[in-house]
């Protein structure tokens, strides 16, 4: 299977650290998904921009992973007992182009 990055950088894009409950928090702005087929825990499916665009909102305490997670060859979820997360998804600001 040949892997595919797309990367971009827009001009307001920086990354900061604020304090939250008296804990200090890293706040890295990014882009979770774009349309395409992508595989995952019920294997590969097509997101269209329309289904991502309705969909933000449930990204809303998402754990952040580097890889989507594997247990015995099959893809897991992110909330399953023992995945490595590096974050979780927090929609500070709700913005979304049209």
């Amino acid at each position: 299977m040949k892997l595919q990055t797309h990367t971009t950088q827009t001009a307001d894009y920086r990354i900061r650290h604020e304090t939250y409950r008296g804990r200090q928090y890293m706040i890295v702005p990014v882009v979770m998904m774009v349309e395409g087929v992508h595989s995952g825990s019920r294997g590969a499916l097509l997101h269209t921009t329309e289904e991502l665009r309705n969909s933000a909102r449930q990204w809303e305490n998402m754990p952040v992973v580097i890889d989507h997670p594997e247990r015995n060859g099959q893809y897991i979820s992110a909330h399953e007992d023992g995945v490595h997360t590096i974050g979780v998804v927090r929609m500070l600001k709700w913005k979304m182009a049209n």
